[in-house]
């Protein structure tokens, strides 16, 4: 089982077994965990630059998240990916904690 998922039904159980394989040491293991964190943490900037309005997107379409009650933006454009990294930055220590 990882995260949750049965990895054997999985249309990538080859993968899982090869991980399991090679990620037989807890430094592999710590490595392979970090690598996922910094991969998880650049897609997540990622979306969050096109929220704000700062990729190629933005010359065709601008993404807003409304409050469904309020009608109004959750955040003004251009400060998403900014509070992201803020956090980052302040909970470096807990995030990278293995």
């Amino acid at each position: 089982m990882v995260c949750g998922k049965d990895e054997s039904k999985s249309d990538e159980a080859a993968s899982y077994r090869t991980l399991r394989k090679y990620l037989n040491t807890d430094e592999a293991m710590r490595a392979f965990e970090r690598v996922v964190v910094d991969i998880c943490q650049s897609l997540t900037h990622s979306i969050l630059v096109m929220l704000d309005g700062g990729s190629a997107l933005a010359e065709h379409f601008l993404i807003a998240l409304i409050d469904r009650e309020t009608k109004e933006e959750l955040l003004p454009a251009g400060t998403y990916h900014e509070l992201f990294t803020c956090y980052l930055i302040e909970h470096a220590d807990e995030i990278t904690k293995t």
